[in-house]
């Protein structure tokens, strides 16, 4: 990953005095770079997730990159066989969130055994938003405790749903959603 950043240090490419083609050379290293250190986050927060102890309850893991505290309005999706769930956090507080859509969906795209025995339940989506401060390079877990009845916040008659944008932008918060 670096040495495809360090390719693009010549004085000719950080000076931008170069031909076209050499210009498009550049911008490919460069998105090969971030493609590598993507992956790599990616990577290693699904290590933390899967090497985090073990719980009945399925976990929703939110991640903070940034150096300082984050509060943020989260859009996430939780794809569970239920109709209804509950959100705790590791307190075993109770965790208000707004569903903004739910759907059911097909149970072959989880599992072509499930469909090809019958009788199962069906699997639900959720589309949520949660408001949460995850501390500065860190994560938050959140459990999920299916067939419960959660702490559902109602809709408002805004376009926006429940929470406003905290400082006039919503920023990215990387999340993972492990099923267990």
């Amino acid at each position: 990953m670096w040495k495809e950043i360090l390719k693009n240090h010549a004085h000719d490419s950080i000076g931008c005095c170069c031909s076209d083609k050499v210009h498009r050379e550049i911008v490919a290293r460069f998105e090969l770079a971030e493609d590598m250190a993507d992956n790599l986050i990616r990577f290693y927060m699904r290590k933390i997730a899967d090497n985090m102890p073990q719980s009945d309850a399925d976990k929703l893991v939110l991640f903070n990159l940034m150096p300082w505290p984050r509060e943020e309005v989260i859009n996430t999706t939780v794809r569970l066989r239920a109709s209804q769930f509950n959100l705790r956090d590791d307190r075993g507080q109770p965790v208000p969130y707004f569903i903004r859509h739910a759907r059911e969906i097909d149970p072959g795209l989880i599992d072509r055994q499930i469909v090809h025995y019958g009788n199962y339940d069906p699997f639900m989506e959720f589309d949520i938003q949660i408001n949460q401060i995850v501390p500065s390079m860190g994560y938050r877990t959140l459990y999920i405790e299916a067939n419960q009845p959660g702490n559902v916040i109602a809709a408002k008659s805004d376009a926006e749903g429940y929470w406003k944008m905290l400082s006039g932008k919503l920023r990215s918060m990387r999340m993972v959603l492990c099923n267990w």
